[in-house]
């Protein structure tokens, strides 16, 4: 992730991984949640940036659930989605 993505005060999580026995138990939403959740608690925290593979077998409806928005940016492959604290 380069820095002129994201600002001083955006937080991005870098990767997000749940083993395939745990998939599929609201593990990962609830992860999200909390992680969403405690990011806001943090000082001038104005966004927080994903990234993922689009296409079949892709992250964005889950991330799109949240309120993730694709901004345009792609990198290393990998779509760069964004949402308002």
């Amino acid at each position: 992730m380069t820095s002129d993505i994201i600002k001083k005060a955006d937080y991005f999580l870098l990767r997000f991984m749940i083993g395939a026995r745990y998939q599929r138990s609201n593990f990962g939403r609830q992860a999200i949640d909390l992680l969403i959740n405690h990011v806001r608690t943090r000082p001038n925290a104005e966004e927080l940036y994903v990234s993922y593979h689009g296409g079949e077998g892709g992250r964005e409806g889950f991330y799109q659930r949240f309120g993730f928005e694709p901004t345009g940016e792609v990198e290393n492959g990998e779509i760069i989605a964004k949402m308002k604290l």
